[in-house]
């Protein structure tokens, strides 16, 4: 059986690998998804190398920013070939669609219905 520090290496190195692959799919370099989740090129260059131990709010930002959820890092699966990437005016369409329809949620969960 594997040491955990092994299992956490061989974590940080797959989820490294799965948001370079994210970002290429979206056509990103390594500075424009660092800017878009706040982060330094070089800090992503060393996740995406498996180097780097990120928090999960550096993986909540990252996720963000290439309009996944932080459970796409973890994945097993390879991506589909049809993944359908969103511009930057899609993706905000739909983060206010989906702020609507929570605060449309929060008000029926207080009314009982």
């Amino acid at each position: 059986m594997p040491a955990p520090m092994d299992n956490a290496a061989v974590l940080r190195k797959q989820v490294g690998q799965r948001i370079r692959q994210l970002r290429r799919s979206l056509g990103l370099t390594q500075q424009q998804l660092a800017a878009r989740a706040g982060i330094t090129p070089r800090l992503l260059g060393e996740l995406e190398r498996g180097k780097g131990n990120p928090t999960l709010e550096t993986l909540a930002n990252l996720a963000t920013a290439l309009g996944v959820t932080c459970a796409a890092f973890f994945a097993q699966e390879p991506l589909p070939s049809n993944l359908y990437t969103l511009n930057d005016r899609e993706a905000l369409v739909v983060r206010e669609a989906l702020a609507i329809l929570d605060e449309k949620l929060k008000g029926t969960k207080g009314s009982g219905a």
